[in-house]
């Protein structure tokens, strides 16, 4: 679900067009009696995407690093922005200062930090790099990981552009057998939290095959209406709720900008 609310926002720009064109670094090649000196040269800490962690988000001051960072935000006409603002650089994120303050008074969903309340329980930055590491990000290097996994943004508006049916590209759940990437996009951008989910689940009562394990819920009764379907409501919105705050605030701490 989140790849396709990056399709949809990258929709909103590029519906206009016809053609995607992305130009990447061209590769050069590889000098064989360098390439020992080379390896020398890299930092010890460095993490599988070659990107240093000695700073805060590793990469943000590397040589090859572009510092193209996410600055999809907009303020209200009547608000003073300082100038030079904009772009955001690898050295805004993460947010703070003078920085954090205005982004928060912008159009910007949710911009949690390390020190809000609701992140208390977790840090973070070690959630990142439990689930997958720190993001790639464009790069002057033919190398970086970035292209690759930009590559696989621009096939996923190919096929969208090509009315791929969307089950052809990725699996989906039946409610939405019958859709293509541009719909699959459309469902879950600013859909009202916990919605998609709730249609899900209503497809599964509805089947006669559908049984919860009573060794994880125990029934008290043949029919059980709040460990079934109240239980799950409950579940559906206590999962959002507790996840929502540390997904903002991996955003907002790599700062990885949309594939738009």
């Amino acid at each position: 679900l989140s790849a396709n609310k990056e399709i949809a926002d990258a929709d909103a720009s590029a519906d206009e067009e016809e053609t995607v064109t992305v130009s990447a670094p061209t590769k050069k090649p590889k000098n064989k009696k360098n390439k020992k000196n080379k390896k020398n040269k890299k930092n010890k800490n460095n993490d599988s995407n070659g990107n240093s962690d000695n700073n805060e988000i590793p990469g943000s001051t590397t040589v090859r690093d572009l510092s193209i960072r996410f600055s999809k935000v907009k303020f209200a006409s009547d608000l003073d922005v300082p100038d030079n603002f904009f772009p955001l650089t690898g050295a805004d994120f993460p947010l703070k200062g003078k920085k954090l303050k205005w982004i928060r008074r912008s159009n910007a969903h949710s911009v949690v930090t390390d020190s809000d309340f609701e992140v208390k329980d977790l840090d973070i930055r070690k959630i990142i790099k439990n689930i997958g590491g720190f993001p790639s990000h464009a790069s002057a290097d033919p190398e970086s990981p970035f292209w690759d996994e930009f590559r696989i943004v621009i096939q996923a508006q190919k096929e969208r552009r090509a009315d791929v049916p969307a089950p052809e590209v990725f699996p989906l759940a039946d409610i939405w057998k019958d859709f293509n990437l541009f719909k699959v996009a459309k469902a879950v951008q600013g859909e009202f939290p916990g919605a998609n989910q709730v249609m899900f689940m209503e497809t599964l009562l509805q089947d006669p095959e559908f049984k919860l394990d009573t060794k994880i819920i125990p029934q008290r009764c043949n029919r059980a209406f709040l460990r079934r379907e109240v239980m799950m409501a409950d579940l559906n919105t206590w999962a959002i709720g507790i996840v929502g705050p540390y997904n903002f605030g991996a955003k907002w701490h790599g700062g990885r900008a949309r594939p738009e």
